[in-house]
């Protein structure tokens, strides 16, 4: 039963339209993302038996800066965590690893919905779990459904926003994907977060976007971005992914107006599902957790489970990513 590296692409475009429930992390086209974007490097691994691909796991490689010193902050991350046959997920997982050791300081499988199978077989295989929280909401509701069940206080800043003479444009020129971009990085700058390379962005504007599955917004003071943010579609979800603010988005409310305003658009389009995309450790308090809880929506427990090749550099970098964060907030 061999894991492999390499399949023909239309082949596992094929494994891809055929198992409408794998997302779309786990797609040839996020490969192609992935690829195209400066400091990731993805790589894929197939579980094949009998001439066909029966399970797939992609992951992503990311490197902040360069030399030795980067080395502590190299991580390999798992969207959605692999997919599949449940008999492909160990000796993809196991395969993994092997790989990853050479390569990454520790590896990390982000479910989107709770998964005890792949739960279990990944303590198997060396993973420890991690209890985190995230919030689904149910589009298939529709409007007025998904509009009671938020707070009164983010109802309120809805309508302060739509009041305040904002307005909305799709991201759809290389000027929009650099402006989605700097509010992007003006975000992870006040929570004293690395941002990601604007090649990112731009990768899944061109890729994604003719195959419509990438939306991006831009919120508009006059002609002054102030708020954007960009879902990836895939099978009936909206996968939040990125977003950013300025002071004065904030002050307007404009990225919770967006957040709403994509949600209608999920239900015009028949989605199901907008997936939040992770909302902190279960009992921490994390400022982006409590933004998104405050739009109701279903909590779920899909937890993170982690692999720690090199335990030494993992407690290093965690030390030097905690400063670093506290010098960028200031």
């Amino acid at each position: 039963m061999p894991v492999v590296t390499d399949v023909p692409t239309k082949e596992w475009e094929n494994f891809y339209r055929s198992h409408p429930g794998v997302p779309i992390f786990q797609s040839p086209s996020m490969h192609q993302v992935y690829a195209r974007t400066k400091g990731l490097i993805p790589e894929v691994l197939f579980f094949v038996e009998s001439g066909a691909i029966r399970g797939s796991l992609l992951s992503v490689r990311q490197t902040w800066g360069h030399g030795a010193l980067a080395r502590c902050f190299s991580r390999s991350l798992i969207q959605a965590g692999p997919q599949g046959d449940l008999g492909a997920v160990r000796p993809l997982l196991e395969e993994h690893r092997r790989l990853a050791l050479r390569t990454s300081v520790f590896s990390e499988v982000r479910p989107i919905m709770p998964d005890p199978s792949l739960q279990e077989v990944a303590r198997s295989c060396g993973f420890r779990w991690e209890p985190h929280l995230n919030f689904l909401l149910e589009l298939s509701s529709g409007e007025a459904e998904l509009w009671n069940s938020m707070s009164k206080s983010r109802r309120k800043n809805i309508r302060s926003a739509e009041k305040s003479g904002l307005s909305i444009r799709d991201v759809d020129r290389t000027e929009d994907v650099l402006q989605l971009h700097r509010l992007v990085e003006e975000t992870c700058a006040r929570a004293g977060l690395p941002s990601p390379d604007p090649t990112l962005f731009q990768a899944a504007h061109d890729i994604l976007g003719p195959r419509r599955e990438w939306i991006a917004l831009c919120v508009l003071e006059d002609k002054t971005p102030v708020a954007a943010r960009s879902v990836l579609v895939s099978n009936g979800f909206l996968h939040d992914w990125y977003a950013g603010s300025s002071n004065r988005g904030r002050e307007l409310h404009a990225d919770e107006w967006l957040v709403w305003e994509i949600l209608r658009r999920g239900v015009a389009e028949s989605r199901h599902t907008f997936d939040f995309g992770g909302s902190g450790r279960v009992g921490e308090a994390y400022g982006p957790g409590e933004f998104k809880r405050r739009f109701g929506g279903r909590e779920v427990r899909p937890g993170r489970m982690f692999a720690v090749y090199h335990p030494i550099e993992y407690a290093i970098g965690r030390m030097a990513w905690k400063t670093m964060s506290q010098i960028r907030r200031g």
